[in-house]
């Protein structure tokens, strides 16, 4: 069924990411490449986790991140991004609503914060978007699309 109403066992498992799209008037961008990688976790006793990451970026000559000098480490910083926390399913009119609520995270912006994500299921097809304020200029649209791993 397409759009069916979304109950929090539908959600427990592992997702791998198929794609994430940031739509912004008529231009469509992908922040980690088209070939972004990425798996979100929902635990039955409410915990959540996701990460995303270009997997393209380059290997690590020195083996160790903690090896690596300042610039370096920026760098890989733009090839993935994460964050773990507790999660809940809400009805908000007639739209489900992913709630995150971020205790960790790559991004120190994040933590603490909470995430809401209009949900939709169509079988193993999970679709999460939210949009996003920008300082100047119309909102965009971040929309990701995960398959049931």
């Amino acid at each position: 069924m397409i759009n069916q109403a979304i109950t929090e066992n539908d959600l427990i498992g592992g997702w791998q990411l198929q794609q994430w799209s940031i739509i912004q008037a008529d231009q469509t961008s992908h922040p980690y490449g088209v070939n972004a990688i990425g798996q979100l976790m929902y635990t039955a006793d409410g915990h959540m986790s996701a990460i995303i990451c270009n997997p393209d970026c380059p290997s690590i000559p020195q083996g160790s991140l903690r090896k690596l000098g300042v610039e370096q480490r920026a760098l890989l910083l733009d090839h993935s991004f994460s964050y773990a926390g507790r999660w809940e399913l809400v009805r908000d009119m007639s739209n489900d609503i992913v709630v995150h609520h971020v205790q960790v995270s790559q991004n120190p912006n994040f933590i603490g914060s909470v995430q809401r994500r209009h949900a939709t299921l169509d079988s193993d097809r999970l679709t999460l978007s939210a949009e996003e304020a920008m300082p100047s200029g119309p909102s965009r649209l971040h929309q990701l699309i995960w398959l049931r791993a």
